[in-house]
């Protein structure tokens, strides 16, 4: 369905030959890398080929509005609850950082659509066992570069920080 929208064309016509405005373009880039993102995790849950490549779209990862990267996160807390109950711990609120987040999470997908297709694809039988040791090998490097790049605030330490947004502990 993305690809009979043409979200997966960064194009800045419709197909009534309407002009786009950035707004609607924008949001086209986020549907698509959107469902680009939820068809690798249902590729690996259900066991089944990916359904998008990131080689059939030419769709920019980059955005127009990046208001929400410092937008302030706080979780949500039951008005019922007393604010003075001990149990219900203090969480201060932090930069949700949601872009860069969601960037590192495209990121660890393409990984994802590697392993997919090197391991459990229908070619895969077919690839002798030097060659998947190798792509093993670069799967590895690849999910440690990944790793390693990963911005300061999307690096968890149980230990010495307070727990993050649960949109920063996915990727992780």
């Amino acid at each position: 369905m993305i690809t009979d929208l043409g979200c997966h064309l960064d194009i800045p016509h419709s197909a009534s030959d309407a002009e786009l405005t950035a707004i609607d373009m924008e949001i086209r880039r986020r549907v698509y890398w959107g469902a680009y993102v939820g068809d690798k995790f249902q590729s690996l849950f259900l066991g089944r080929p990916p359904a998008m490549l990131e080689s059939a779209g030419k769709v920019s990862r980059e955005y127009l509005d990046s208001y929400e990267e410092l937008e302030m996160w706080t979780p949500y807390v039951d008005p019922l609850v007393e604010s003075s109950d001990a149990t219900v711990p203090a969480y201060p609120g932090r930069p949700s950082y949601a872009l860069s987040t969601f960037r590192s999470l495209l990121q660890l997908c393409d990984i994802a659509a590697r392993i997919i297709d090197a391991f459990y694809s229908i070619n895969s039988a077919e690839i002798s066992q030097d060659a998947l040791l190798e792509t093993r090998h670069d799967v590895r490097e690849q999910l440690s570069q990944w790793k390693n790049n990963l911005s300061l605030w999307l690096k968890y330490d149980p230990s010495t920080q307070p727990t993050p947004p649960p949109h920063q502990v996915t990727p992780q």
